[in-house]
């Protein structure tokens, strides 16, 4: 019997690994075809327009991100336990992702004069009204993408976030390219959505062996999973708005826009993760496989610090070339803000990890009082420390707040699984990094790099 489940031990981890090289060949298309957009915009429209355009796609992206971790997730945890539950799983949630899309969509339509109101720019409702269109067509589209994660069919889905990614990319391009402006890259957005929704759809076959499951069951795991990613989304835009509403200089937020955009690109590896250690990590414990689960909480931190941390230091060492490379030397006050921000988003990168974890261990509403701790903690440090120290003042609070949930976050992990991350394998990959970080920051200084 020991014999078999290591062997059903082995297949699943094989699984997994398989599929996070499959999501982060997926992912790496959608981050690309996004700064490509992001870099776009910044040149094409200029830094004020680029602040407006980073505050209604923050909005929408904080949103979307809500949607598709709560009935999608569920539809993922659930189908991954029993193939046989796909059929009814994928009906229940597809009428309550319908439900919460048209709900958010309306709350966005409505609050949108009186967001732009606060933020002292007026234009901004007309943008937000725009981009929250793609609520409706995102929303189903990323539950078939969930579906099809689920089913372990992680070609097929990372196929249909290529094909998204690629038809975002031209749709936006054509359409501003004809003259939409600003508007034409948020229908693009909307339009690029529904092509992949036609094709997750497409891809994921009916299912004729079925049980029937509780809708009730779906609604109290993604109640409290949909909430904690509301919120924890919102710790990645707080900064960005509070910058916007307390600066009076309308540039900034466009320089906080490029900042943050860079800084997010480690965000890749997480997002890599959550989508098939999530499925692989609810499996193991179902069958109450302890060790595997241990192995899949070493795998994930160390695979997260080995590709996060280099990145990280990079960035923060090169940070003002980095920024005047892409961007053009138009943001390249943004540098400043981008080397404190870098850490920031690492500490936020290793908190997301950790809170798959408890999710998939079913307990969402752990990381949920964690985030519902950090929220007024980030507003605290964001009000006393931008008036001092400007948009650096943002992003020193985004990184004081996320040292602080990482820490709560890590001691809870080891007191439930008695294991965070080998001690030896974190030690080689702070001295690789540090060694490169040193290097960097030393030929930068000399302008040799950037």
């Amino acid at each position: 019997m020991k014999q078999v489940n290591n062997s059903l031990g082995r297949a699943v981890e094989t699984t997994a690994a398989r599929g996070t090289v499959y999501s982060v060949i997926g992912l790496f298309f959608t981050i690309l075809s996004g700064y490509v957009v992001h870099v776009g915009v910044a040149r094409i429209f200029g830094s004020e327009l680029y602040g407006l355009f980073g505050i209604a796609i923050s909005v929408l992206g904080w949103l979307e991100i809500t949607i598709s971790a709560g009935f999608p997730a569920a539809a993922k945890k659930f189908i991954s336990e029993n193939s046989q539950w796909a059929g009814a799983v994928t009906r229940i949630t597809l009428k309550l992702q319908l439900l919460l899309s048209f709900f958010l969509f309306l709350v966005v339509f409505v609050l949108a004069p009186h967001i732009s109101h606060w933020l002292q720019d007026i234009r901004l409702s007309f943008y937000l009204r725009v981009a929250s269109l793609d609520l409706l067509v995102y929303g189903v589209y990323t539950l078939y993408f969930s579906i099809l994660n689920g089913k372990r069919l992680f070609v097929q889905a990372n196929l249909t976030l290529i094909i998204y990614s690629l038809s975002r990319l031209i749709l936006i391009y054509l359409l501003v390219w004809l003259g939409l402006s600003l508007t034409g890259v948020f229908v693009g957005n909307v339009l690029a959505s529904f092509v992949g929704l036609v094709v997750a759809r497409s891809l994921s076959h009916s299912d004729k062996l079925e049980k029937e499951f509780s809708a009730l069951r779906v609604i109290r795991f993604s109640l409290p999973t949909s909430l904690f990613i509301l919120l924890f989304e919102l710790l990645m835009v707080i900064d960005l708005l509070c910058v916007k509403g307390l600066i009076q200089i309308p540039e900034q937020a466009g320089f906080y826009t490029a900042a943050q955009a860079i800084a997010k690109i480690p965000y890749l590896f997480p997002m890599a993760l959550s989508m098939t250690l999530f499925p692989s990590f609810s499996k193991a414990i179902a069958r109450a496989d302890i060790d595997l689960t241990k192995r899949y909480i070493n795998q994930a931190l160390r695979f997260v610090l080995m590709l996060s941390l280099p990145i990280v230091l990079i960035i923060s060492a090169g940070a003002e070339g980095l920024i005047s490379i892409i961007y053009s030397r138009a943001y390249s006050s943004a540098g400043a803000i981008l080397s404190i921000l870098a850490f920031g988003m690492l500490f936020l990168i290793l908190l997301r990890t950790l809170t798959v974890v408890f999710i998939a261990n079913g307990e969402p509403a752990v990381p949920l009082k964690i985030v519902m701790f950090l929220i007024p903690v980030d507003l605290f440090f964001n009000f006393l420390l931008i008036p001092q120290y400007g948009s650096r003042g943002a992003a020193f609070a985004t990184t004081l707040t996320s040292i602080g949930g990482l820490i709560i976050a890590a001691v809870l992990i080891f007191e439930r699984f008695h294991t965070l991350v080998n001690i030896p394998s974190l030690l080689r990959i702070l001295v690789a990094s540090l060694t490169g970080y040193l290097l960097l920051f030393l030929f930068s200084g000399s302008g040799i790099v950037f």
